[in-house]
């Protein structure tokens, strides 16, 4: 089954597009920055572990020689399920939500979140089942038995 969005989207786009309606419905419903300091500080940690997760899944796709193109999956050449991908089968997804929470977090709005969960679910939906079905069909049982192995998310 092939949705019209299906891997047509890049995912940093998506996330850079929630982020900024994260922000807009801040400004929106007149939301005030953190003024919690612990907060605060778990916000600039999220910030900061987002990109590091994402960036640990694109250096095992490099070092594997395999494509790190979202949107096009039927080009993998090797199924990556060392590093950070022994964990979860997608970090780089799981660093981008990462990063989306510290901007909600930061944002203090607790309707920042709702993009959040927009992005969980349109990453699930048009980006991380369209690869799945392309890893079955490019690797069958290898794959299955990673995915026993390992999470989807986390």
């Amino acid at each position: 089954m092939n949705a019209l969005l299906d891997n047509r989207v890049p995912p940093p786009l998506v996330a850079l597009l929630c982020a900024i309606g994260a922000w807009r419905v801040s400004v929106a419903t007149k939301a005030t920055a953190l003024a919690f300091e612990p907060l605060l500080w778990l916000a600039v940690i999220l910030c900061v572990a987002g990109p590091l997760t994402a960036l640990a899944g694109m250096l095992e796709f490099r070092r594997q020689r395999t494509t790190v193109n979202p949107l096009a999956p039927d080009k993998a050449t090797s199924l990556v399920s060392g590093g950070v991908f022994q964990y979860t089968r997608n970090p780089m997804y799981v660093g981008l939500a990462i990063l989306l929470a510290g901007i909600g977090l930061a944002l203090g709005n607790w309707l920042a979140f709702l993009w959040l969960l927009l992005f969980v679910l349109y990453i699930q939906l048009f980006q991380i089942y369209p690869e799945e079905r392309a890893m079955l069909a490019l690797f069958g049982d290898q794959f299955k038995t990673y995915c026993a192995k390992a999470r989807r998310w986390l």
